[in-house]
């Protein structure tokens, strides 16, 4: 029993020990001290949403900040690490001029701090939130406002003049003129345009007394053309049943069918056939087509031109340089245009896998990039590429999060360097060309596996596309998925993708592949505008098939 109530002793003593230590406050600067260990500013950049710390110097008491030109400096919050016991004097601060002088006080001591905030240069075109309007009955009314089409949309169509009564922009402090009318009275034989500046960046929108407009295709109206598994279609297209067809493209009028198999590839389809349920294939001269651990791996097409690419799992070792080849049409003879060996100070880079997947952006005159992803994307290569067939530039890139398996970097419509990087095995995101970060949504946000996606515009609407992949070794994947979202509500790219993270996030569209479980989980998209104006786009997943579909523009 006495040794009983000893071990109980010695146990509680420890417990109290040990409670005490946990209760007990980090004592830093017991006696009244003033300083400032960290600072920051909250409610920066264009949406307010940044939080940045300043370089703080004890020795000349300065706080140094550097932000965004597009943060509203009137709504910055500061707040940070002090001294025990001490506070700011103020939340907030007037910086308008460059500097304000902050005073810590704890008890009757006090320290001034002077804080400077530096702006860098604004990157960010002025864009219109909101804008008020009283017609010529009194009634006030919210415009709409279309980025697209940079039209704003009164709804005055019974009005003769109206009176501009509020207009909000992004970033806050841009100026804002209209170019007709007096005093904000605007008339609707001559309404004008918003004219905004910001730092010198400036943007326009026309104003129109019409009422707001329908925009977009009709997803209810759709057709679709199916070559897959899924019980509805005609069947799984034969190129797809083989796990080696792992590449497609399509720009609305012609499909690419691009093989590991060899013999009959690559092959095009033209999407007059399909639509007639006579598919006529037209197998590509591939005469020269030589080395790589594949000869043929990846395609895309650009602006009726074809890329086609192989695989090499180590471009600095024999005969296994990543090539690109080039038909400047389907008659064409191939060219190769590409035939990169790594360089030297890359060789533990050079010695990955490339080709499995590849990603071409050009303009219509054939100016823009190409992108190739290491399988386990933890490298990028980029290269420029002038007038379809001079590439030159490579360029490697360690992206901030790596997306393996079937990595591909599309260009956003429009967009001179905004694209679109996501695979198999990563969430969606927002990059520029040197693989910074913009946006990313979070990995829940939509369907896991989504790969080959794409941001397009049709009549002034902004969509995602995208199809999800499957391997039979990933837990609980869905059949292949083909996915068409709504990003129209969103002034640019990155408020449009911030928009829809906060949405329901409900697709427009959907169409199941309905495929088999296979190794590979590769899957794309496609999409162009026919020449009656429908709106055309393209899925396809190993293993699974193809299919295309047909919308009309609401009505």
């Amino acid at each position: 029993m006495k040794n009983y109530i000893m071990m109980s002793l010695c146990l509680l003593c420890a417990v109290l020990f040990t409670t005490s230590c946990k209760e007990e406050p980090y004592v830093e600067n017991p006696s009244g001290e003033v300083f400032i260990y960290r600072l920051n500013v909250t409610n920066g950049g264009l949406t307010g949403a940044e939080t940045y710390e300043g370089t703080v110097d004890e020795a000349t008491k300065t706080v140094a900040f550097t932000i965004p030109a597009e943060s509203d400096i009137e709504a910055l919050k500061f707040s940070g690490k002090l001294s025990l016991g001490a506070k700011l004097d103020k939340e907030s601060y007037d910086v308008s001029s460059g500097s304000a002088e902050v005073r810590v006080l704890n008890g009757e001591n006090v320290g001034v701090y002077n804080v400077t905030v530096t702006l860098n240069a604004p990157t960010q075109t002025p864009i219109l939130q909101k804008l008020l309007v009283k017609n010529a009955s009194g009634q006030v009314k919210e415009a709409f406002i279309s980025e697209l089409d940079k039209t704003v949309y009164l709804g005055c169509e019974e009005s003769t003049s109206a009176e501009i009564t509020e207009v909000s922009c992004l970033p806050k402090r841009t100026k804002v003129t209209f170019s007709e009318g007096s005093n904000n009275v605007i008339s609707a034989e001559n309404p004008g345009k918003v004219l905004m500046d910001f730092m010198g960046l400036t943007n326009e929108y026309r104003l129109s007394f019409e009422g707001e407009p329908v925009f977009g295709a009709d997803f209810k109206l759709g057709q679709t053309y199916d070559f897959t598994k899924n019980p509805m279609g005609a069947d799984c297209y034969p190129d797809f049943a083989a796990e080696n067809t792992r590449s497609a493209d399509f720009d609305g009028e012609t499909m690419l069918i691009v093989s590991r198999e060899g013999g009959t590839f690559p092959k095009v389809l033209k999407f007059a056939d399909l639509k007639a349920g006579s598919p006529n294939e037209k197998v590509l001269n591939i005469t020269g087509i030589a080395g790589g651990t594949y000869v043929i791996s990846a395609g895309r097409l650009s602006h009726k031109h074809i890329y086609i690419c192989n695989l090499t799992t180590g471009v600095n070792t024999g005969d296994a340089a990543l090539k690109v080849y080039h038909w400047a049409n389907e008659d064409a003879a191939p060219e190769l245009v590409l035939e990169f060996t790594g360089e030297a100070t890359n060789a533990s880079v050079t010695g990955g896998r490339f080709g499995d997947n590849m990603s071409v952006n050009l303009d219509e005159n054939g100016n823009g990039t190409m992108f190739f992803l290491t399988q386990d994307g933890t490298q990028m290569l980029r290269f420029d590429v002038q007038a379809f067939t001079t590439i030159s530039n490579p360029t490697f890139i360690t992206p901030g999060t790596s997306a393996p398996y079937y990595a591909s970097v599309n260009q956003v419509y429009g967009s001179d360097n905004e694209f679109v990087y996501t695979s198999t095995q990563a969430q969606l995101m927002l990059i520029d060309r040197d693989g910074n970060e913009l946006f990313k949504l979070d990995v829940d946000a939509i369907p896991k596996q989504g790969t080959d996606a794409r941001i397009i515009t049709y009549d002034a609407e902004r969509y995602l596309i995208m199809t999800t992949g499957r391997n039979g070794s990933w837990s609980g994947d869905p059949a292949q998925v083909f996915y068409v979202y709504d990003l129209s509500a969103g002034a640019n790219t990155v408020l449009a993708l911030s928009n829809f993270a906060a949405s329901e996030r409900i697709p427009l569209f959907s169409f199941s592949l309905d495929g088999a479980n296979c190794s590979a989980p590769a899957a794309n998209t496609g999409w162009g505008i026919g020449d009656d104006g429908m709106l055309r786009l393209m899925t396809s997943a190993a293993r699974s098939g193809f299919a295309v579909f047909e919308f009309p523009e609401k009505q």
